[in-house]
C-alpha cells in the first residue's frame, strides 16, 4: 500500500513545477487532471502537501524518506514567500507546514527561513489579551511559537486559552476547512479538533 501510495504521489502530473504534491490526485482514466482542476481547486495546497510529506516520511522506507526531506527546501520556501490556500485559513496552513519542517528536518536555509517567516506572522497576528485570532489559530499559533523558542509573555498566551474554555470543558468549533468548489463554501470545524489543539498547545508552553 506505501509503494502504491507512493507511486501515485511520484507521477509529473500530480506534482507542480518544484515536486510538491497538488491537492487532487488524477489516476489515468478514471481522474484526468483538467477535470480536477476546473472543478475542485486542484493547485497545490501548502497545507495539505505538508501532511503529505509527513505521512512519507513516518511511515515510508528509506528511499521514500530521502525524497520526502528532498522537499522540505521547497516547503520552507513556499513558507517564506506567504502561501495562500483554498481550504485552510493561514495559520492552519502555516501550523501544518512548520509541523511538518520540525520533525523531518533538513539543513537547507530555506527550511529554517520558512519557520521563521511563518514563526514571524503567528507573532503579528498575535493582540493585547494574547490570541492570535480564533481560539484555533490561536492554540496552532502557540504551538508554533513555543515549539520554535519565540513565544514571549507565554502566560498571556496560557491565559487567553484558559478564558476561552467553555463550561463542560471543551473548546467551540473554529473554522478548520472549507469545502469546493466555490462560490458555494461551508466552512468545517469541530469542538473536539479545537480542544484538542489547545491541550496541545497548553502542553507546549508548559
Amino acid at each position: 500500500a506505501m509503494a502504491q501510495g507512493a507511486a501515485i504521489m511520484r507521477r509529473a502530473d500530480n506534482q507542480d513545477e518544484a515536486g510538491l504534491f497538488l491537492t487532487w490526485l488524477a489516476d489515468g482514466e478514471l481522474f484526468e487532471r483538467e477535470g480536477i482542476d476546473s472543478t475542485w481547486a486542484g493547485g497545490c495546497c501548502l497545507g495539505a502537501a505538508a501532511n503529505a510529506l509527513v505521512g512519507l516520511w513516518r511511515w515510508g522506507d528509506v528511499k521514500t524518506r530521502e525524497w520526502a526531506r528532498s522537499l522540505t527546501p521547497v516547503l520552507g520556501m513556499r513558507l517564506l514567500e506567504g502561501h495562500e490556500s483554498v481550504f485552510y485559513p493561514a495559520p492552519v496552513v502555516d501550523y501544518m507546514a512548520v509541523r511538518c519542517l520540525l520533525e523531518i528536518g533538513g539543513d537547507d536555509p530555506r527550511v529554517a527561513g520558512g519557520v521563521a517567516a511563518a514563526a514571524a506572522r503567528a507573532r503579528a497576528r498575535r493582540t493585547v489579551s494574547g490570541r492570535m485570532g480564533d481560539v484555533l489559530s490561536t492554540a496552532m499559533g502557540a504551538w508554533l511559537l513555543a515549539r520554535t523558542g519565540t513565544l514571549d509573555r507565554p502566560a498571556e498566551v496560557q491565559r487567553a486559552l484558559v478564558d476561552a474554555q467553555h463550561a463542560d470543558g471543551g473548546y467551540g468549533a473554529d473554522p478548520l476547512y472549507r469545502s469546493v468548489p466555490h462560490p458555494v463554501t461551508e466552512w468545517y470545524g469541530s469542538r473536539v479538533v479545537t480542544t484538542a489543539y489547545v491541550l496541545q498547545a497548553l502542553r507546549a508552553i508548559g
